[in-house]
């Protein structure tokens, strides 16, 4: 029954793509379409129902382009990259039973001065007046985000705002020395022989977490650690 609802569901979205891409004469966007929404439906096919629909509802009206499975607290979740109607680049992560953790939609690189002012006030009392040249502004569930990278005492720092100029994370660039060092023995307990090529220092309000990113066994590996050596997420990209 499942299958033959994903099979009725595809030729569907099929139809419809391919009515509204005649109309306006496009064939080869058609062919695309086609093949855009049967790859989705494909991948979307191969996870766990609740995952599936949670991923369908959040990314209605855009394409799927890769599903992943990946780690957040010790239990698979999925990563789902999409586009969004209008093309614009977006994450949804969701647990097996549908939680959705995250939506992250990029909405455009802006210059500095058209954020909000409550955001630019914000920046510059934070940075002592090194603003950027431009911010990214993004969604995250119902939360828009201003996000950018400056040099403070010759360490880049990446600063992040709401639009009510609340700080959501500070994150600045260290190295393997500066790590706790439980979190370094758990980093080589759970990954062995993996070569680090960058480490932040994420701070959240009060909360601090360590995002290591490096190649393990091939694969590109980004970990998030808490203080005290907790794995709190996982994600690697690529073939073993």
């Amino acid at each position: 029954m499942q299958e033959s609802r994903i099979v009725n569901r595809t030729a569907l979205l099929v139809l419809v793509l391919a009515a509204l891409t005649a109309s306006t004469g496009c064939k080869n966007s058609v062919a695309t379409d086609e093949a855009a929404v049967a790859r989705q439906v494909a991948m979307l096919g191969e996870i766990p129902a609740p995952a599936r629909l949670a991923i369908e509802r959040e990314t209605a009206g855009g394409i799927v382009s890769k599903v992943t499975p990946d780690e957040y607290q010790g239990r698979t979740v999925y990563t789902a990259d999409f586009n969004t109607a209008e093309l614009q680049p977006g994450e949804v992560q969701v647990t097996s039973d549908g939680r959705v953790l995250s939506r992250d939609v990029k909405l455009a690189v802006i210059p500095f001065a058209d954020a909000p002012e409550r955001v630019r006030a914000a920046a510059i009392a934070k940075t002592g007046g090194a603003t950027p040249a431009t911010v990214t502004r993004e969604t995250r569930g119902s939360a828009e985000i201003y996000s950018f990278e400056v040099p403070l005492a010759t360490i880049p720092h990446r600063l992040a705002f709401n639009q009510t100029g609340a700080t959501v994370y500070e994150a600045i660039d260290i190295n393997k020395l500066q790590l706790p060092p439980i979190v370094v023995s758990s980093l080589g307990s759970r990954f062995s022989g993996i070569v680090v090529t960058d480490i932040e220092e994420v701070r959240t309000g009060s909360a601090v977490t360590y995002r290591i990113t490096g190649k393990h066994e091939k694969r590109d590996v980004r970990a998030v650690f808490l203080p005290n050596g907790t794995v709190q997420s996982v994600r690697a990209r690529g073939k073993k």
